[in-house]
């Protein structure tokens, strides 16, 4: 949600396993193993074609929702992934604005060299890229100013805590201001309730998005969700 006027700017896709055993596996169970084998690519290739998919659906729909996908650390290695990204956009027929892809600071900091070329190649698509988690990994400041990112996503671990704990207020303040000073957008995670988020727009954050507004839904239940609301499915002012 954009914090200013509570406009609705896009949605994030994340990955549920419906077992049909052991019912619903969320992803912190089976992501990291997903990592460690060859199925991380195949998987968000999946993801990444499904989340198009309804792009597409809701463009149909005169919607343009922006769509935001995850990448792993081991897709950051893989010197195809922009072309396999370019081959679904236009299978899709998805305008490149309306899809971001997300990438963790501990991802990058793997192999730094390969994943900012990997990310620029992304870039030039006309995809944006925002730095995922921002605060819980080791970007160096340097980084920072060089990777072709235009968000930072300001980790939980540091939003959850700001009205009990003056310290992390006063970090993600610091967030805020180092992220503007970069013209990046500021999104903060983990928002949980009402006063959080008035320290957020108080401090100047652009976007928040977590449990004070809504859990995770289906594609259905969001659209359903967002006219219950009366909320319009918008571009962000800053996508072209």
């Amino acid at each position: 949600m954009r914090i200013r006027d509570g406009a609705l700017v896009g949605a994030e896709a994340l990955v549920r396993w419906q077992h049909p055993e052991r019912g619903l596996i969320l992803p912190g169970e089976f992501i990291p193993l997903a990592e460690h084998t060859s199925l991380v690519s195949p998987l968000m290739y999946l993801v990444l074609d499904t989340a198009l998919a309804q792009v597409r659906a809701w463009s149909s729909a005169g919607r343009r929702t922006p769509v935001s996908v995850n990448l792993s650390a081991r897709n950051l290695l893989d010197p195809d992934l922009a072309v396999q990204v370019a081959d679904l956009l236009a299978i899709h027929e998805v305008e490149p604005e309306l899809l971001q892809l997300e990438v963790t600071e501990t991802a990058i900091m793997i192999e730094p060299v390969r994943a900012e070329r990997v990310l620029r190649e992304l870039a030039a698509l006309g995809i944006r890229i925002s730095l995922d988690d921002f605060g819980a990994g080791y970007t160096s400041l340097g980084q920072l100013r060089t990777l072709p990112i235009s968000e930072l996503k300001i980790d939980l671990s540091l939003v959850i805590p700001m009205a009990r704990e003056p310290g992390a207020a006063l970090i993600v303040r610091s967030v805020v201001d180092l992220g503007r000073s970069l013209g990046l957008t500021l999104v903060a995670e983990g928002v949980e309730d009402a006063a959080t988020l008035a320290a957020l727009a108080h401090m100047g954050c652009d976007e928040a998005q977590g449990y004070h507004f809504s859990p995770a839904l289906a594609a259905d239940a969001f659209e359903a969700w967002c006219v219950s609301r009366h909320l319009g499915l918008v571009v962000p002012l800053d996508v072209a």
